[in-house]
């Protein structure tokens, strides 16, 4: 927010010096980001009278002008679409001056015509953002006199960083109220003003509200003008608005924008002979409603938004924008002004929703001052009176179903020194809080402190801690003597964070990198998982792409996969850590069930040396990697079992349950070829979907077995490989575990190491090679030995299995 503080001295009756306001506001807690300052024209910059205009001679887009500059009769070349005739008084720059832009004035030909000086708009003159003609003075100022002595344009303008909860600072009142406070100044607010021309009529024979909700709308005051003139506004009005940084529209629309950055308080004004009947009713939208908002949008509202409504249509959505149907125009003559305090969730909620922030919405959402309505909008009116003439009728509408109720807050001394270390004196809190505009009455138990009464303008202030919050800034947190805390901590808890540690340092040494991704996610992704099921919805998202909470951490997996590849960076070898959150009872959150789980994701070509058959990353690579963790992070060995049905998100050929310990923890395959196309995820020539290899898994409830010392043998291995023709419908795993069991005391691995379709192969058949370990503990085996165990693994393979050694 920017503010003048020219404008905050003239509230005070007292000049302010902008560095130091800057630096003891920042101190007080209001953060200022710049301090910038606002010069007038140079010298050469004067009021000039027009004596003569005329057709140029070459050109019919240009004028020539003979202007009188106070000492000399001086011809100018113009083209501005509004050159005036004679008798108008005007801005000339004489030759040699310098505009705002950089560009240096000299007497030179302009088509044919020596121009000896330029007549200047206010955007040349860096005064105003009006470039589309040039700057006619009012009144009848003494010609040749700079601008700068004719208007007082010198000011330094604060850029502020006003948190959420100080909305108080968002207009020039409560800045400088705040710096009355910090300065220990006497602070009266503007006297309220209202209007001098006033209508025998009465408002109630002009208008009606009627508040349907009051607890979206608690305030609703308003003051009906008759006979305005609608025009641009005064420069002096129309240049605070432009060194404030907003554009000037009107003189009726700019009083409400002068009344916004004042009094922290948005207007609206209706062009009452568009309202039927002059009735206001403020309700919420009926399902399907549509408006057409200022900025020429068609926006359809839901039952949620809160409307101001003719007898009709809605003409406005509360608190953010009003409607192009009843907006100020050229030929307003009659205007119905609207002063309304807004429920601040209601106000966020559609002004999210809709995409739409205005400054009013801004400021509604963070709590406007519910208190002096009333004083505001005759302000207003007096304000649109002297530049727009009209009169006002007679009273003003102020509809309040329920009286404004301030916050009562006990204030305890004892419990201030306590909190901030230090030693208060009473008189001075007494003080600080009534330069802020508490009222004070003594604590009814006898304990030094106060019943303070929180002014309206302080949303803020609802609990006694935001008092002490209070006295200690105004105090100046600078003058608080530093003291050591005392501090007891207690023993952590670290049966979960250790696990968490050893299962990210399992999963990195097995290849992967870490990543961390939002807790929110999209119900269409969990949707596209087919994971819909026990979600949870969040109240008030972010965005709509994050509007519930993860089921699983796939979903931010394959985010992450989506914008690598869309940036063409397709190796991929991924892990998180993380908690997901299901509907159940218990939990931490009433209903939410929080679970620490980890997931795991591989795409893309695997890395290799420079020789090797680099290949694709698939299940194997997945499931590698998490077999490779389950024994760092458990000291058991992992298995996988084929799932009966497969979950959707899995291939069908691939999807596994992991088991742990007999336990089922998880869940490990390749990604469905149907999700990935879903998710634009690229393909190879044929088309098919490059596969993408993922696991997930739980990390409570599994032992975790001690682990234990075994001495390497000293004796020699003995190796075979075995090639068996089995069934398509066998799995591999079945094969090794049944080759374990068949010969459990000397057969130390089994490695499979080729699978191969085709060629000699019936159709329907596959053919496994497997390379086999064998080792005794105490013996070199000989090799008849060895030979009957393959002989008894291959048996076994072929009468459990059906599989053929091939020959």
């Amino acid at each position: 927010m920017k503010a003048s503080i020219r404008w905050i001295s003239e509230i005070l009756g007292k000049d302010v010096d902008a560095h130091v306001a800057a630096e003891r506001l920042t101190l007080a807690g209001v953060e200022i980001d710049d301090v910038r300052e606002v010069t007038a024209p140079g010298p050469g910059i004067v009021s000039a009278r027009v004596i003569e205009r005329r057709q140029h001679p070459a050109k019919t887009s240009l004028f020539v002008v003979d202007v009188h500059d106070g000492s000399t009769r001086r011809q100018v070349v113009c083209g501005a679409p509004n050159t005036p005739g004679p008798g108008a008084h005007v801005v000339l720059a004489l030759p040699g001056t310098a505009l705002a832009d950089g560009r240096r004035i000299e007497t030179r030909p302009l088509s044919g015509v020596e121009s000896s000086g330029m007549l200047c708009s206010e955007a040349e003159l860096g005064i105003g953002p009006d470039f589309s003609g040039i700057l006619i003075l009012e009144g009848d100022p003494r010609t040749g006199t700079p601008l700068g002595e004719m208007y007082d344009l010198s000011d330094w303008i604060l850029e502020f960083s006003i948190t959420p909860n100080r909305p108080d600072c968002l207009g020039h009142v409560g800045l400088a109220r705040e710096v009355a406070a910090v300065f220990g100044m006497e602070f009266s607010p503007p006297l309220d003003v209202t209007p001098s021309d006033v209508l025998s009529e009465d408002i109630s024979a002009l208008a009606h509200v009627r508040i349907d909700d009051p607890a979206g709308c608690p305030r609703y005051a308003a003051a009906v003008l008759r006979g305005v003139k609608v025009k641009p506004s005064p420069f002096a009005v129309r240049h605070r608005l432009h060194v404030l940084g907003t554009r000037p529209i009107s003189n009726i629309v700019d009083v409400t924008n002068l009344i916004l950055l004042l009094c922290n308080q948005p207007l609206h004004a209706f062009d009452l002979r568009l309202l039927p009947g002059g009735e206001i009713v403020v309700r919420r939208a009926a399902q399907g409603e549509t408006i057409v908002t200022l900025d020429d949008v068609e926006r359809r509202l839901l039952p949620s938004d809160l409307v101001i409504a003719s007898r009709e249509r809605p003409v406005a959505i509360a608190g953010v924008m009003g409607g192009q149907g009843t907006a100020i125009g050229e030929d307003t003559t009659d205007v119905l002004i609207e002063c309304a305090y807004f429920d601040p969730n209601t106000i966020r909620r559609t002004s999210a929703r809709l995409h739409l922030q205005s400054e009013s919405s801004y400021r509604f959402e963070r709590g406007t001052d519910p208190g002096p309505l009333p004083g505001i909008v005759s302000r207003a009116a007096a304000m649109m009176i002297d530049m727009a003439g009209g009169r006002a009728s007679r009273g003003i509408i102020d509809a309040c179903p329920s009286p404004i109720v301030p916050a009562r807050i006990p204030f305890r001394m004892s419990k201030a020194d306590r909190i901030v270390g230090t030693k208060f004196d009473p008189s001075q809190c007494r003080d600080a809080l009534v330069r802020i505009g508490c009222s004070l009455e003594p604590l009814a138990d006898g304990e030094t402190g106060f019943t303070v009464t929180a002014p309206t303008h302080r949303p803020d202030l609802t609990r006694e801690i935001d008092i002490v919050e209070e006295v200690a800034r105004l105090r100046g947190y600078d003058t608080i003597e530093a003291t050591r805390p005392f501090v007891q901590a207690d023993e952590p808890r670290r049966a979960s964070y250790d696990l968490t540690m050893r299962v990210k340092r399992a999963l990195a040494a097995a290849g992967l990198d870490e990543v961390i991704s939002l807790s929110f996610t999209s119900s269409r992704m969990t949707e596209l998982l087919g994971m819909p099921g026990t979600r949870v919805a969040l109240a008030n998202p972010l965005n709509a792409d994050r509007d519930v909470m993860r089921t699983s951490l796939l979903p931010g997996l394959l985010d992450l996969l989506c914008y690598h590849v869309a940036r063409s960076r397709n190796a991929l070898r991924v892990f998180e850590v993380g908690n997901t959150f299901a509907r159940g009872d218990g939990g931490v959150v009433d209903g939410v069930i929080e679970a620490k789980r980890a997931a795991g994701l591989v795409h893309g070509p695997r890395p290799c040396w420079v020789s090797e058959n680099r290949g694709i990353a698939d299940f194997n690579d997945a499931w590698g990697a998490l077999r490779t963790a389950a024994r760092s992070i458990w000291n058991v060995d992992a298995s996988v079992v084929r799932f009966d049905e497969a979950p959707s998100w899995l291939h069908p050929r691939s999807a596994c349950r992991v088991m742990v310990a007999g336990l089922d923890i998880g869940w490990v395959g390749e990604l469905n070829p149907l999700l990935a196309q879903e998710l634009d995820l690229p393909g190879d020539r044929g088309g098919h979907a490059a596969p993408v290899g993922i696991f997930e898994i739980g990390l409570a409830g599994v032992p975790t077995s001690v682990p234990r010392h075994r001495g390497f043998s000293e004796m020699p291995s003995s190796e075979r490989d075995l090639a068996m023709v089995f069934p398509e419908r066998v799995e591999v795993g079945s094969i090794v575990d049944l080759a374990r069991q068949s010969s459990p005391e000397i057969l130390e691995s089994v490695d499979v190491f080729d699978i191969f379709r085709g060629g000699q192969i019936p159709a329907g058949e596959k053919s496994v090679a497997f390379r086999m370990c064998f080792r005794a503990p105490d013996r070199t085996l000989r090799q008849a030995e060895v030979d009957e165990m393959v002989g008894r693994i291959a048996d076994a393979l072929t009468t459990v299995l059906g599989g053929k050694v091939r020959s």
